[in-house]
């Protein structure tokens, strides 16, 4: 059969899709199927394998299809319900998102050369070497990322209205971690589907996943799904489940990175501070931690992480068997400094950085390089960046935000973490008052801790095209805290009039 025929199958099947879910199903549906999408389509199935030619470089994949339809169809359900879903937000929920939406849509725009001509010469150079290294559907891919992650966020606002259907939205996320479990189990370990190995395993040996083929965004849904399943174990009083939390959370060891173990770790105390009453038990868990951190403290985690992954690769992994990974990542942040630097009040684009790191820009901060000249091995991963020999990854998101957006990009992240902080107050300030049910302070409790472990994750990795989940939790922030102040309310009136 040919591929036009193949595409075209496709495509029909994706328009019944996206009339179903726009305009007969419940709309929560068009929100819950999106979430869906994320852990049932590979990352790694790529058109090619279906229409037996290379579509666009190999980058168009089966997932980017079904994630299209998925935001299509909320936007259908938006429009066809638009009378009575009605999208109602905070005024900071919403300045946040507006001004995220214009840092998104005019770095964009910059960057893909069209303003040119009305730019400083050596900004125009950059966004003129970032476009010839890279292609133009993948600039797109990057952008609507972004907009797609909107959509999402605009859907769960117009039609999830309750506290069951949230709950539906983290129960999702749990179970994006039973998915990666198995497949640790069944395609990682042991190898059962060997054509399949390739998207698994990284060729370091790390566990990087056949839905996300990304082993930093396998640490980051690890902390979200781990948590998550942490909510329901507790609101059910399901606490032998509690036995299975390490297996959750080996997809993330497999990962060998700490960056993910710390997040995780910081998410765990926070949401056991948050709803343990008893302060043995927190002394307890505390305890735990302060183990953990021990270990981490003294390399036994990357000694750990180390032989593990010679058992995989035949060899350890060279960054966990060296002393300058920190280091390495302090030339990284310096390069990406120099580049915010340079193009600012402007950004990079979209998923551009990376590219950006190699272009030649002044040294604005040779001060602070000469400070590890003497050790080469250090300064080398500046020289390499800079000479454009290699190319890296920012590891930082918060730097990485900037570079890409510029000014705007800083006043939006400032913007949603004063939102969260806000919101992280007052969920407080409501649970000492005792005037909110205990289901819904541990769904606060959880939402904040995922936030804080992808917060301190982020400090020293970055994954790509993760936007939707920060949206979701974003969401439900105020959510959950609209629905603590309406509990209030209906107590007040209780203790007013007990008639």
């Amino acid at each position: 059969m040919e591929s036009g025929v193949l595409i075209f199958l496709l495509i029909l099947a994706l328009a019944v899709y996206i009339i179903f879910l726009g305009m007969v199903a419940k709309p929560q549906w068009s929100v819950y199927a999106y979430l869906l999408v994320w852990i049932l389509i590979p990352k790694a199935s790529r058109m090619v394998y279906v229409t037996g030619e290379d579509l666009a470089g190999g980058d168009i994949t089966l997932f980017i299809f079904f994630e299209t339809a998925s935001v299509l169809a909320i936007l259908l359900a938006l429009f066809y319900r638009r009378k009575r879903y009605r999208i109602k937000m905070y005024r900071l929920e919403r300045n946040t998102m507006l001004v995220f939406l214009a840092a998104s849509v005019i770095s964009f725009i910059i960057a893909s050369g069209i303003m040119s001509g009305v730019m400083p010469y050596g900004m125009s150079g950059m966004w003129e070497f970032i476009n010839a290294n890279s292609f133009a559907h993948f600039r797109l891919l990057n952008f609507l990322g972004i907009i797609y992650a909107i959509v999402f966020f605009l859907g769960c606002v117009a039609f999830i209205t309750t506290k069951r259907d949230s709950e539906i939205l983290l129960f999702i996320i749990a179970l994006t971690g039973v998915e990666l479990v198995i497949e640790v189990i069944f395609l990682y370990y042991l190898h059962l589907i060997p054509s399949l190995l390739q998207w698994t395993m990284h060729k370091s040996g790390r566990f990087m996943s056949i839905m996300y083929t990304d082993f930093d965004m396998v640490g980051q849904i690890i902390i979200a799904s781990t948590t998550c399943a942490l909510y329901f174990i507790m609101t059910r009083r399901l606490y032998v489940y509690l036995l299975l939390l390490p297996l959750m959370m080996l997809p993330s060891a497999l990962t060998f990175q700490r960056a993910p173990l710390l997040g995780l770790v910081a998410a765990l105390i926070l949401f056991s501070h948050c709803i343990i009453a008893q302060k043995k038990m927190r002394l307890f868990v505390y305890a735990g931690v302060i183990v953990v951190l021990l270990l981490m403290a003294l390399d036994a985690g990357k000694i750990l992480t180390s032989a593990a992954g010679g058992a995989f690769t035949g060899g350890p992994r060279e960054s966990l068997t060296s002393s300058d990974s920190f280091f390495g990542r302090m030339m990284i942040w310096t390069r990406v400094s120099e580049i915010i630097v340079f193009l600012f009040p402007f950004g990079a684009g979209p998923g551009m950085v990376f590219l950006a790191l190699n272009y030649e820009v002044p040294s604005y901060l040779s001060s602070i390089l000469d400070l590890f000249v003497g050790d080469l091995s250090l300064y080398r991963y500046y020289l390499l960046i800079a000479s454009a020999e290699y190319t890296t990854g920012v590891h930082n998101v918060y730097l990485e935000h900037i570079a890409e957006f510029g000014l705007l990009g800083l006043i939006s992240l400032v913007m949603f973490i004063t939102a969260i902080a806000k919101n992280f107050l007052s969920y407080r300030r409501e649970s000492a008052k005792g005037m909110v049910e205990y289901d819904l302070q541990v769904a606060q409790a959880c939402v904040y801790a995922v936030l804080l472990g992808l917060g301190l994750q982020s400090c020293f990795e970055s994954a790509s095209r993760v936007y939707f989940l920060y949206a979701m939790l974003f969401f439900l922030s105020f959510r959950f805290r609209s629905f603590s102040n309406t509990q209030q309310n209906l107590k007040l009136e209780e203790c007013r009039d007990p008639l």
